[in-house]
């Protein structure tokens, strides 16, 4: 498949138009996690361009992350992912919106309930406080990626539930209601196999590889707020940890 440059409509030197013709492509779904690129030369006679000019476009994208190189293979549109630091906590969508992906969620739970011991022992507090349990399924270009089952403390964010998460958020809504943010969080990571119930809203296969994600978010006032159970489709997303 050839990659067309709409002349009329490019602007900017060469380079920087063939990185934002690939990098639309990938962002709208149009090319896929996976998808092999054309080779340098039929993008350089596509682009009518040297294949100079397409490495460098091309470099651009890998060193951002949007495609990778396999050697003697060619060049692949690469997994989704989420960089990390100890400095920085990052939502999903604030993630990849930032990356040009447009996100989108199916709310399945929003409700406020008495947490279970192990939610309260979490999020230290007791069984008589109430939480805000947010349940999602997050898709990108219209693929489920991840489950996020949310766990928020009441107390410490009250009318959280009267945003929509359908569209908007939780990060956000947290920091403007509590005029505060997460700062903090402490992520335990493995991998693991769907079951029937999460293979079915991941459109995965039962028994299908996930990236199994347990979050304890805390606000800038080192309260514990939020507990997040992600599962994460590993053929689409990898999480990259960065410490300094």
């Amino acid at each position: 498949m050839l990659i067309m440059l709409e002349k009329e409509k490019a602007k900017g030197p060469f380079c920087r138009q063939i990185r934002e013709v690939i990098f639309n492509k990938i962002v709208s779904g149009e090319l896929k996690v996976g998808d092999k690129l054309p080779s340098e030369d039929e993008l350089a006679r596509s682009f009518g361009v040297s294949r100079m000019t397409v490495r460098e476009a091309l470099n651009n994208l890998l060193n951002d992350g949007y495609v990778s190189r396999v050697q003697g293979a060619g060049t692949f549109v690469s997994k989704l992912r989420k960089e990390g630091s100890n400095l920085e906590t990052v939502g999903f969508m604030k993630s990849m919106t930032a990356k040009g992906f447009t996100v989108k969620s199916r709310v399945l739970i929003s409700k406020e309930e008495a947490p279970t011991r192990h939610i309260a022992e979490k999020l230290d507090i007791s069984k008589t406080h109430k939480v805000y349990h947010i349940k999602r399924v997050r898709f990108i270009n219209n693929d489920p990626i991840v489950i996020q089952d949310t766990y928020i403390r009441k107390d410490l964010c009250p009318g959280l539930l009267d945003y929509e998460f359908a569209h908007q958020s939780l990060y956000d809504a947290i920091k403007e209601i509590c005029k505060d943010e997460i700062r903090n969080a402490k992520d335990r990571i493995e991998a693991i196999q769907a079951d029937s119930e999460t293979a079915e809203l991941l459109n995965v296969p039962e028994g299908f590889p996930l990236l199994y994600v347990q979050r304890i978010g805390s606000l800038g006032s080192s309260k514990r707020i939020e507990l997040t159970y992600s599962w994460y489709r590993s053929d689409q997303y990898v999480l990259e940890l960065e410490y300094k």
